[in-house]
C-alpha cells in the first residue's frame, strides 16, 4: 500500500497567501518595466523625427524659402 500524504509547512494558508503576493507583485513590476522600455524607446524615436525634421526644414530653408514656409 502506499503511504498517506503528510501535510507540510508550505501546504498552510499563509504560505500560499504570501507565494500569491509575491508572485503578483513580481508581474507588475516586470509590466512596469516593459513599459519604462517602451516609453524610452517611443520618446527616442520622437526626438530622432524632431531631428530629422529640424534638419529638413532647415534645409529647405536654406534652398527653397518659399517652401518652407508654406502651410
Amino acid at each position: 500500500m502506499s503511504p498517506r500524504c503528510q501535510p507540510v509547512v508550505f501546504d498552510g494558508w499563509r504560505s500560499i497567501s504570501i507565494s500569491l503576493y509575491m508572485t503578483l507583485i513580481s508581474m507588475f513590476s516586470f509590466n512596469l518595466l516593459w513599459v519604462f522600455v517602451d516609453v524610452y524607446q517611443m520618446s527616442t524615436a520622437a526626438m530622432v523625427g524632431l531631428v530629422i525634421y529640424g534638419a529638413m526644414y532647415l534645409w529647405l530653408r536654406r534652398t527653397i524659402p518659399a517652401l518652407a514656409r508654406a502651410t
